[in-house]
């Protein structure tokens, strides 16, 4: 059998009806009404659908555009929760009420089961995002006349505030045992130099895994030691621009990074490319690529660096995360002689405004940790009381005669 399409609008639509949703009865451009009930599922079945306040929503959106999109994407859901805790009502008529009750629905998720319980620091988070969300509601249109103290009503109990005892307890590497992980790491495929780098490099700048695989050939300064973090070309926490010094660690570390550097120079990278490029560039045929070429694009998923931390951690106890690289880092600062300056110098080299943030956040001591230094900082006086008079008066002859 021949058959022939009539014209170029058939045959469009013919291949239009590759989608299980479109029937060929909207073929033609005739008026008619639109066919219905045809899903890829026998029923469908729609969820009650609010759009109330989805204007709101949208216009707090193009105010938050400064923020990363993840960041949004975390304010968003904070406030459709928010939504829902109190019935999807229209935000114009919130009352102090409403928000004592969104907090209450915070706190039961401490409570929750299993997959639905949230942590402390989770419930956290969301009352400040929420708590935002509200002081940038009354300064909107129409929305002046709502209880100045709404977002008050936000305020979590002290004891949510209160550091969770399996949080404070991070496991981490010390730089010795860092250094022995790195110089285990298989070097024989590209692919393994490439991880191997990037557990150095981690541990070098006290990276976060996000700015790490984002990172360009032109961002490491091997001569001057130095990383470029340049927030308008990288993934940066905060959008923020730092001068990264090397940090002062065993030679493995740079070691390996300078390696890394000096092997993907040879294969013709350079200032726009990727650092760390993905499996299907290193493992291609790119060795000889034109000079002209457009630039290798950095990957957009961290796993290359969670993989690196697992390979790192291959057959030992501890499961480390990219994260524990600051936390070593940290608490590295903390078993040097460094001066007050030095310490200064050391945390904001790790991008932290104040020594209180590394401090309070970062290099937490392990409990066995804890418990040995208090038992070894004694100095030998455990079981006696005090010094007696007689010692007392020993000690002071024995400074005047040093002073005579």
């Amino acid at each position: 059998m021949i058959s022939k399409f009539a014209n170029e609008t058939d045959r469009d639509a013919i291949a239009a009806c590759l989608n299980p949703n479109t029937t060929m009865g909207r073929s033609g451009e005739g008026l008619g009404p639109a066919p219905s009930g045809i899903w890829t599922k026998p029923t469908f079945v729609v969820t009650d659908l609010v759009l109330v306040n989805d204007r709101l929503i949208y216009d707090w959106q193009t105010y938050a555009g400064r923020y990363d999109q993840k960041t949004i994407d975390k304010h968003v859901a904070s406030i459709r929760f928010c939504e829902s805790a109190v019935g999807n009502k229209d935000f114009a008529n919130y009352t102090c009420r409403d928000l004592s009750a969104v907090r209450t629905s915070l706190i039961a998720q401490l409570d929750a089961e299993s997959e639905r319980r949230k942590s402390k620091s989770f419930i956290r988070h969301r009352a400040s995002e929420l708590r935002g969300f509200f002081t940038w509601l009354l300064k909107q249109k129409g929305y002046g006349r709502l209880p100045k103290d709404l977002a008050d009503h936000l305020e979590l109990p002290r004891a949510i505030h209160a550091i969770e005892a399996s949080g404070v307890t991070r496991p981490y590497p010390t730089m010795d045992e860092a250094a022995k992980m790195l110089v285990g790491m298989p070097t024989k495929s590209i692919l393994d130099r490439r991880a191997r780098a990037i557990f150095a490099l981690a541990f070098l700048g006290a990276l976060r895994a996000d700015t790490l695989i984002s990172l360009r050939m032109k961002h490491i300064d091997v001569e001057r030691q130095v990383i470029q973090q340049n927030a308008s070309e990288m993934r940066t926490k905060n959008g923020k621009s730092l001068e990264i010094g090397w940090f002062p660690i065993a030679p493995a570390f740079s070691e390996t990074v300078v390696g890394w550097k000096s092997e993907m120079t040879e294969r013709r990278l350079r200032g726009n490319d990727a650092l760390f490029p993905a499996n299907t560039v290193l493992e291609g045929a790119w060795r000889h690529r034109p000079v002209s070429s457009e630039p290798i694009p950095v990957m957009r998923s961290k796993c290359a660096v969670n993989a690196a931390f697992a390979r790192a951690c291959a057959g030992g106890e501890t499961q480390y995360t990219p994260h524990s690289a600051k936390h070593a880092i940290a608490a590295e600062r903390d078993r040097r002689p460094l001066t007050q300056e030095g310490r200064k110098a050391w945390s904001e080299n790790m991008g932290h405004e104040s020594e209180q943030i590394t401090t309070s956040h970062y290099g937490r001591l392990p409990p066995e940790r804890r418990l040995e230094l208090v038992r070894t900082s004694s100095g030998g006086l455990i079981g006696r009381s005090a010094i007696t008079d007689s010692e007392k008066i020993a000690i002071v002859d024995a400074v005047l005669a040093s002073m005579r």
